[in-house]
């Protein structure tokens, strides 16, 4: 039997018999080649360069078909981010202007946005840096400020009534007819002040306590008035010691030193009387304009400021004995009394306005 030539496969390819079963598709310039049992392999694709070549296309399509794939919504019920990840939200959101601290934990709160919370302790920023509109301030930091007008408004309670004890020995001590009378004005007021002198330590104290706790005290609005403020309750309380508790015993053994030292602690009272009236009215007065109050002065708070002055107009008549110096100091120390009575009313309305804005307790 003679061997079958080269072209024969071809033939056999092209014309296959009945029981030989083609299973794949011819490749144009490749016959398909018959396996052990007569049947041709399957086709294996595209050749590998062909593959290689349409890797960029299938990527540009799976890149077109994620970018048609529609975003998801956010959830209505889903928490507002807070915090630093709110930051990161919203990059241009208002910063601290100065380096603050939590009022609750204090947690630096440096670079962080007005508008969120402590990231330690979760109280709002709000309540430690304050709007200037006390209508849109924190509950926490109106609460605050009330408590502290309230301590200023006992200050300068108890420094009227040191004045007028003080008036009351002063009459004591002028001139008149009646003995018994004299000895009982100075028994009483000698008294009264020495109990209204410890009330004013003990305010002036509680004053500056509730200053100090507060971090940002320096940093808020009205930081200025409160250092003057604690400075002044610090010399009214320097006088009054100095005057009551230390001339007093003084004056016992040598009645000249114990008058000098006595005069210096009226001195130095009358000083810090006047630097806590000064700021205490400035920090009042501003409370009532970020509150949008009118702040024009009542009469009760306006006329009995300037008594005061008056009794510089009487000093050339006790100098020539027209007056006794007596009449002069009672009614100096008078005036300082009603003009601490018009500071207390101003306090006094200061505070119940910021109560007004307080939210009504549930």
């Amino acid at each position: 039997m003679s061997r079958p030539s080269l072209e024969e496969p071809a033939r056999i390819h092209e014309n296959p018999p009945p029981n030989v079963e083609v299973r794949g598709p011819t490749i144009e310039g490749r016959p398909p080649t018959l396996d052990d049992h007569g049947a041709n392999r399957e086709a294996r694709g595209p050749i590998p360069d062909a593959t290689t070549a349409n890797r960029p296309a299938r990527a540009k399509d799976a890149a077109m078909q994620a970018d048609d794939q529609p975003v998801p919504e956010p959830k209505a019920d889903a928490p507002e981010p807070v915090g630093p990840a709110a930051e990161r939200l919203e990059p241009t959101a208002e910063r601290l202007p100065v380096k603050l601290v939590c009022h609750q934990c204090r947690y630096d709160l440096a670079g962080l946005a007005i508008g969120s919370v402590c990231p330690e302790c979760g109280l709002a920023i709000a309540a430690s840096w304050p709007d200037w509109d006390l209508r849109e301030a924190h509950a926490a930091y109106t609460m605050r400020l009330c408590r502290e007008l309230g301590a200023i408004h006992s200050v300068v309670v108890c420094s009227g009534l040191v004045a007028l004890s003080g008036a009351a020995v002063a009459w004591a001590e002028a001139p008149r007819r009646s003995t018994e009378l004299q000895e009982l004005g100075f028994a009483l007021g000698a008294f009264a002040l020495f109990v209204v002198g410890i009330a004013t330590i003990a305010t002036g104290a509680h004053l500056a306590k509730i200053i100090r706790r507060d971090p940002n005290a320096a940093l808020t609005p009205g930081g200025e008035a409160r250092k003057g403020m604690v400075v002044g309750a610090t010399l009214q309380a320097a006088g009054v010691v100095s005057a009551i508790l230390v001339a007093g015993p003084i004056s016992v053994v040598q009645p000249d030193l114990g008058t000098l030292v006595g005069m210096v602690g009226v001195a130095v009272w009358l000083f810090g009387v006047l630097v806590v009236h000064v700021y205490a009215h400035q920090h009042a007065l501003e409370t009532l304009r970020r509150a949008g109050v009118q702040t024009r002065r009542t009469i009760l708070e306006r006329a009995p400021g300037l008594l005061p002055l008056t009794s510089l107009g009487l000093l050339p008549l006790a100098a020539f004995g027209v007056i006794h110096w007596a009449w002069i100091f009672a009614w100096a120390l008078f005036s300082v009394a009603l003009a601490e009575a018009g500071l207390a009313l101003r306090c006094a309305r200061a505070r119940q306005v910021l109560k007004e804005l307080l939210p009504e307790p549930k």
